[in-house]
């Protein structure tokens, strides 16, 4: 969501996110050691990239790049944008659908081509540290509702692991706990307990792999519910799914209307306003945190990009 964040009252509003430091996991009462690595984050982009991730509807000011260093000792550059992460490598192939020149049909063979993954298939989701029951019923539940509501070709399968087992697990998408900062605008970051969760897009036709739920969210994500929310926004976002109000972010009380022509690309059947609240993908929650499921619109979107099983 783009970075859950809390406003007064009971308004959640999604941040830019820059992660710092990773994984450090903690739910029961015990503490327990976990991974702590440096992740480097700038936001100094060069004209081009500021051009390039416009491009995809990210606001320049707000994107930032990190090195994030994952649990499984691997490290991957990104853009970092609310969120929404993007790995840097992949970044002029996401954007050849934003040529000005194509037409609706060839911009959606691009997107369907870079920005999706490969249908008529099963995915693996590895829910590392998911220790407690009301952790491993939220994961249990998006995963179901994933399969049976939404009924895409795609279908996904889940395992729980601790952090020992991650080098020996094949998986294609890797849930784990995770410390995450946001800019003050002064040039450093400061950890965020408001700031929920993030996502990478998909890569080389595969799932983006990563996705993020703070350490220091812990008591807004607390629960089976609310935990479940949130890991059906992100999981979309694994599978190029965008932010239903993605030009007005009007579920955030705000209405920017951003108007950039080239970050969003029609999915045929859906709604293509950018300023859609009847989905689980809005920019931002409120009340709804834990009381929002899978729409039609959500269904829509996933089934004209995967097809219908």
């Amino acid at each position: 969501m783009k970075l859950l964040k809390l406003r007064k009252k009971v308004l959640v509003k999604l941040k830019t996110a820059v992660v710092i430091l990773s994984f450090g996991i903690l739910f029961s009462c015990e503490k327990e050691e976990g991974f702590v690595q440096e992740t480097t984050a700038t936001n100094n982009l060069t004209k081009q990239e500021q051009i390039d991730v416009a491009k995809l509807g990210y606001v320049p000011e707000e994107t930032f790049k990190i090195k994030l260093d994952l649990p499984d000792g691997s490290t991957d550059e990104y853009y970092s944008y609310r969120d929404m992460l993007t790995l840097t490598s992949d970044l002029q192939n996401m954007v050849k659908f934003a040529d000005p020149s194509l037409d609706t049909e060839q911009r959606e063979k691009l997107f369907r081509t870079n920005n999706t993954v490969g249908g008529n298939r099963s995915y693996t989701v590895a829910f590392v540290d998911f220790n407690t029951p009301f952790q491993q019923q939220a994961a249990q539940d998006m995963i179901f509702l994933f399969n049976t509501q939404l009924r895409t070709t795609i279908q996904l399968n889940h395992v729980f692991i601790s952090s020992s087992e991650i080098a020996s697990t094949p998986r294609d998408i890797m849930v784990f706990y995770n410390r995450i900062f946001v800019p003050t605008g002064l040039g450093t970051f400061v950890p965020d307990p408001n700031v929920f969760a993030g996502a990478s897009f998909p890569s080389n036709f595969l799932p983006g792999g990563v996705l993020q739920l703070n350490t220091d969210a812990i008591s807004s994500i607390s629960t089976r519910e609310t935990l479940r929310q949130v890991l059906m926004h992100e999981i979309l976002h694994n599978f190029g799914i965008q932010h239903s109000d993605w030009r007005t972010q009007r579920s955030c009380g705000e209405n920017e209307a951003e108007n950039n022509p080239f970050g969003f690309v029609p999915i045929p059947g859906t709604n293509t306003s950018g300023d859609f609240l009847d989905s689980i993908m809005v920019a931002c929650v409120g009340s709804t945190l834990g009381g929002r499921g899978y729409t039609g619109e959500d269904v829509a979107s996933m089934r004209e990009i995967y097809g219908f099983r």
